[in-house]
């Protein structure tokens, strides 16, 4: 009897030698890759869906119960859709779309978050993202690339030349636009512009966010009383500055916007160029019916053949009511996250889980 309880007590404490440091290692993992705790669903995660093929193909990156952005072959591979998913958790708000110009035609909308303009080019005032790229000119080469995809971070590449409306495209000018998403709201944005030719430009609006505002009517007009209330660095709402600013940020103003827009939409948007950007210009802001553009522009192009033109952004998406989104609405709460990306304008790394794993391979898609 002695000797069995013996036995079975070496045997016990055998197999305790044996779980307790494999469940120390294992708890150890867990608390060191664990959501940080401080909001309902603790830190978000991203998804990535690619649907439709040809020119109905559209990739669709969300931050759960965030934000979701939808990137469309039919519109040049542009940043065609936003979604506020906090306070517009069905996603019926979109707030970068339409995008209709002088005349209410969606075969030359021009949605997008992100958005370049070109005059004095033959032909003339192109867009790089507008949906008569695919109305038009179904068969200009425009090119998308999966670079990463992961629950901290996605990581996506569209390429394509500006369009004029059915007049023609800017194929001598190529646009490779690369964008970081995080699940906070922060895009990081890097930006080629590259000319097959030598190639002028009278001005270039290098980084435009588009807007969707049902109250806005003028083309120019005074500052923003309804709806977008555009801002910068200086002045909110934005009037005329001399100078550059060193950020513009726009955001839902309902106190002053009537009925039945009141509410349109709890969301901001925050724009910030690297310092030393070059051709980087000033702010300016322009008008349509149900459209408001706020962009860094002014700026002409005189480019020699075969050369380049890097920039770099950060775009930080914010709303009302969220412990992880910012509320843009104010330069104390614009200017910490604009000078942290001047501090270090670098995309920041993501965390790896600690377990063997094959690196991402980019997938290309075209049209």
């Amino acid at each position: 009897m002695f000797t069995f309880s013996v036995t079975r007590k070496v045997i016990f404490t055998l197999v305790l030698t044996i779980i307790v440091p494999v469940w120390a290692e294992s708890h150890s993992y867990w608390a060191e890759n664990r959501p940080p705790a401080g909001s309902a669903h603790s830190i978000p995660s991203m998804t990535l869906t690619d649907s439709g093929s040809g020119l109905s193909r559209k990739v669709t990156v969300e931050s759960t119960g965030l934000f979701r952005l939808v990137f469309e072959a039919a519109d040049n591979w542009g940043l065609a859709q936003w979604y506020d998913l906090v306070n517009d958790p069905s996603a019926q708000t979109n707030l970068t779309g339409p995008g209709y110009g002088v005349t209410k035609d969606i075969s030359t909308a021009e949605p997008g978050l992100f958005q370049q303009v070109f005059y004095g080019t033959k032909p003339d005032d192109p867009k790089l993202y507008t949906r008569a790229a695919s109305h038009y000119f179904p068969n200009s080469p425009r090119t998308f690339n999966i670079l990463e995809n992961s629950s901290s971070r996605v990581v996506v590449q569209a390429i394509s030349s500006p369009v004029t409306n059915a007049v023609g495209v800017l194929s001598n000018v190529t646009v490779e636009v690369t964008y970081y998403i995080y699940p906070n709201g922060k895009i990081y944005i890097h930006s080629v512009l590259q000319v097959a030719a030598a190639q002028t430009a009278s001005e270039w609006r290098c980084a435009t966010l588009g807007l969707s505002d049902p109250t806005s009517r003028d083309p120019y007009s005074g500052p923003d009383s309804t709806g977008w209330i555009r801002s910068s660095t200086s002045q909110n709402p934005y009037s005329s500055v001399s100078a550059p600013e060193r950020y513009i940020f726009a955001y839902w103003r309902a106190s002053t916007t009537p009925a039945p827009y009141t509410n349109f939409t709890k969301a901001s948007v925050l724009l910030v160029p690297r310092p030393g950007n070059p051709n980087q210009g000033q702010q300016g802001r322009h008008n349509w019916g149900g459209w408001k553009r706020w962009y860094y522009g002014n700026v002409s192009l005189n480019l020699s053949a075969r050369q380049s033109l890097a920039q770099d952004y950060l775009i930080q998406l914010g709303t009302q009511g969220s412990s992880v989104l910012p509320n843009i609405n104010s330069s104390f709460v614009a200017s910490p996250i604009a000078q942290a990306y001047f501090a270090d304008p670098t995309p920041p790394p993501v965390s790896r889980p600690r377990r063997n794993q094959s690196p991402p391979v980019p997938r290309a898609y075209f049209h």
